[in-house]
C-alpha cells in the first residue's frame, strides 16, 4: 500500500488521478443504471425478471412477482399507523429529492454560469 501525505511530491497528482477515476466510474455506472431503468420502463416485468436472474441468480415467473391489491392492503393493516405515516413521508421525501437531483443535474449540464442555490 502506498501512503502519501499532503505536501509530499506527487500527492496532488495522485489525488487528481483518484478523483478522475471516481468520476469516470460514477459516469459509467450512471449510464449502466439509466440503461437498465429504460429497459424496465420499456419492457416492464420481462426486463425486471431478466435483471433479477442476472443480478440475483433467481429465476422467477410473472406470477411470482405479482402483488394483489388485497395483499397490499393486508400488509398495510399489519403495520402501525405511525410506521405507515413514516413510510409515506419517506416516499414523499425520496421523490422530492430525486426530482431536485434531476433539476440540478439539468442546470449544471445546460447552464454556462454557475448557479448558487440558497435554502429558503
Amino acid at each position: 500500500m502506498r501512503i502519501l501525505r499532503e505536501g509530499e511530491k506527487g500527492f496532488y497528482t495522485y489525488l487528481s488521478n483518484v478523483e478522475e477515476r471516481i468520476t469516470d466510474d460514477s459516469t459509467r455506472l450512471e449510464k449502466e443504471v439509466k440503461s437498465i431503468l429504460k429497459d424496465v420502463k420499456d419492457r416492464g416485468d420481462r426486463a425486471l425478471l431478466h435483471y433479477t436472474k442476472c443480478f440475483d441468480g433467481v429465476r422467477l415467473t410473472p406470477s411470482q412477482i405479482m402483488v394483489r391489491d388485497d395483499e397490499i392492503e393486508d400488509a398495510r393493516l399489519r403495520v402501525s399507523y405511525d410506521f405507515y405515516k413514516t413510510l409515506k413521508r419517506s416516499a414523499h421525501r425520496i421523490r422530492k429529492f430525486h426530482k431536485l437531483y434531476w433539476i440540478l443535474k439539468f442546470i449544471k449540464t445546460n447552464c454556462k454560469k454557475q448557479v448558487t442555490l440558497h435554502r429558503c
